[in-house]
């Protein structure tokens, strides 16, 4: 995952992951512009306007990162 993180975009591994129809749902992190000009459909939400749009939002994603980060800190002690 450290891999990502160092590309300038996360395109290729989103490209590697999912289908190419797929709908990704983002937050306005500028690495994910890509996704605008890709196979994918790309649905943003900017959270300094609006936290979600109707039923469109990515805090199930944000939460797992979140926990998935306690855990791995746990691990390490």
């Amino acid at each position: 995952m450290a891999a990502m993180y160092q590309r300038r975009t996360p395109l290729p591994v989103i490209e590697e992951k999912a289908p190419p129809d797929s709908i990704m749902y983002t937050d306005a992190f500028k690495a994910y512009n890509a996704l605008d000009v890709s196979d994918f459909l790309h649905r943003r939400i900017n959270h300094s306007k609006l936290f979600a749009d109707r039923h469109n939002h990515i805090n199930g994603i944000e939460n797992f990162w979140n926990q998935s980060k306690i855990n791995i800190a746990f691990m390490g002690d």
